[in-house]
């Protein structure tokens, strides 16, 4: 497997696993507000000790590109109704 693509798999990976901490730890907290707040700093710390073990800032960088698209979804996703107006937001926003 050529190293950018083998890079590219491994950044995939920490990313996931970051975010899937974050959720599941953020899960707890009582307000979605709260919630949100759980999930981006749990997550952004995770993939922040990443590039610190690895001593590779460029682990990190990326990370501020796809959060915006992710927090949106799982933004939509746990809220408890959801309109037409919403989705168009979303759609809009991820598209951008």
């Amino acid at each position: 497997m050529k190293t950018k693509t083998r890079d590219l798999i491994f950044l995939l990976l920490i990313y996931l696993l970051a975010y899937y901490i974050g959720f599941k730890l953020c899960l707890a907290a009582p307000s979605p507000l709260l919630r949100y707040f759980v999930f981006d700093i749990i997550a952004t710390v995770v993939t922040f000790i990443f590039s610190v073990i690895l001593r590779n800032s460029s682990v990190y960088d990326p990370y501020w590109s796809l959060t915006p698209m992710v927090m949106s979804v799982f933004i939509f996703f746990t809220s408890k109704s959801f309109s037409i107006w919403q989705i168009l937001v979303l759609t809009v926003f991820n598209i951008w």
